[in-house]
């Protein structure tokens, strides 16, 4: 089992090995493994779908932490346009669920595939297909579910969710950005667990074409994606 998170998707990369494989299925779990990670001070790693191509998702000695079992899709709500999802889910699983009622994340995920996970595209800070409307994969979050690397394993939200009395449809206006310090943090703030992301109408896509006589320095053609 400890082969099998030896590496990422770069062969290029020398093969790494944690001591420990753990793999949480709630973030209480995850709260109580930070716990004894600072207790006998054992440094730790999270990995979501092994995406990953520089390395960051494997860890020489240490607690490699995969958080692919927390897979759920928690509330699609059609209301107020958000979704809420464990951090582990890929966004293949999410994007095709979507879709069925019509809906989309905008940006679909990294550019490492369907097979990343929610938590790896929030944590690299990643651009993928749909940003040139919507921006990075960090955009469309509105807030997540963090466990802080402390020694008490504290659990919080930001945006509106850090509020109970409130649905989570806001990012900003309740307090400072928060959010925006577990984005492209590669896991090193805090380990996110869940999050709230923007969904929209799909509409109808189209595609249109822009040869490489209107774009300048353009030989080949260039595909821009629009609802």
């Amino acid at each position: 089992m400890r082969a099998a998170y030896s590496r990422n998707v770069d062969p290029a990369f020398p093969d790494r090995w944690a001591d420990i494989i753990v793999r949480p299925q709630s973030t209480e779990e995850v709260s109580e493994i930070i716990k004894i990670a600072n207790k006998y001070k054992i440094h730790m790693v999270p990995r979501g779908g092994g995406a990953d191509l520089v390395g960051g998702s494997v860890t020489e000695g240490g607690i490699l932490l995969d958080l692919t079992r927390m897979n759920q899709i928690l509330e699609i709500n059609e209301t107020d346009y958000y979704c809420e999802v464990e951090c582990g889910i890929t966004w293949g699983i999410l994007v095709s669920e979507l879709q069925k009622k019509g809906l989309t994340t905008g940006v679909l995920g990294p550019g490492s595939g369907y097979s990343a996970t929610i938590g790896g595209g929030l944590s690299n800070s990643t651009a993928g297909f749909g940003s040139t409307k919507y921006g990075l994969v960090p955009d469309i979050c509105l807030g997540v579910e963090v466990v802080l690397p402390n020694p008490q394993g504290t659990i919080l939200r930001t945006g509106a969710a850090a509020n109970k009395y409130a649905k989570p449809f806001c990012r900003y206006g309740v307090a400072p950005d928060f959010t925006g310090l577990f984005m492209g943090d590669v896991g090193t703030m805090g380990i996110k667990t869940k999050a709230f992301l923007k969904i929209f109408p799909l509409g109808n896509r189209n595609m249109h074409v822009a040869n490489k006589d209107i774009l300048p320095g353009g030989n080949s053609a260039r595909y821009f994606a629009s609802n």
